[in-house]
């Protein structure tokens, strides 16, 4: 009798080790873990009719924590398998991805190429304007600024003239912010481009008009 009990004990323990709900494949796996235990305890307990000597006893029970532990390598196998497979899935989805995102750079790249605004401007891949190979800094979290004043005068001033269509003239406002360097280089595009360059300032009117200037005051015209 202390035999039976003690493989019915640890058939129990062995099932109720198995016990698990997380998902459907695993009460079906429970079913074959009990009819296994079962069919284990039976095998033992139709020999219990005969005399174990302590060496029988020690050996089954040897063999019952083998059966076990076998059991045990089974179930990390199964464990280790279905990560490997999910690894193999999130593998192709990673690589899938990184063509798409290939695909999407190359084309932003022709785009990018696409686009022209005067000659020898282009907009480069890290979004900064090149003109004729100069750097210039476009965004908030770029101030790269390595061309001149009289260079910016000529991408600038270029752009507003390529959009100009058949008047060519270009009307700059708050003029008064600008230098001696920046007014003599708009003046230099303008005669090298035969354009017409409106300066719009506010400022006093001088004692001294000078030819060539429209002075305001009040909307009016102010003449000599």
């Amino acid at each position: 009798m202390k035999l039976e009990k003690e493989t019915l004990d640890k058939a129990a323990e062995y099932i109720r080790s198995k016990c698990s709900f997380a998902k459907l494949a695993d009460i079906e796996g429970l079913k074959a873990h009990i009819t296994d235990a079962a069919k284990r305890a039976m095998e033992i307990m139709a020999k219990s009719e005969k005399t174990y000597t302590q060496a029988d006893i020690d050996k089954m029970d040897k063999q019952f924590m083998e059966w076990t532990q076998e059991e045990e390598k089974a179930k990390a196998w199964d464990v280790y398998t279905a990560k490997k497979t999910e690894l193999e899935t999130l593998t192709q989805q990673y690589e899938k991805l990184t063509q798409e995102i290939e695909a999407l750079r190359e084309t932003r790249k022709k785009t990018l190429s696409s686009v022209t605004l005067i000659k020898g401007l282009e907009i480069g891949e890290d979004n900064n304007l090149y003109h004729n190979g100069i750097l210039r800094g476009v965004t908030d979290s770029n101030e790269v600024d390595n061309w001149s004043t009289a260079e910016n005068v000529q991408v600038f001033f270029s752009i507003g003239a390529a959009f100009a269509g058949e008047m060519k003239m270009l009307v700059v406002d708050n003029a008064e912010s600008l230098d001696g360097d920046t007014t003599a280089a708009i003046t230099k595009w303008a005669e090298k481009s035969a354009f017409l360059v409106i300066l719009l300032k506010v400022a006093d009117l001088p004692e001294n008009l000078e030819e060539g200037i429209i002075y305001l005051k009040e909307g009016e015209v102010v003449t000599k």
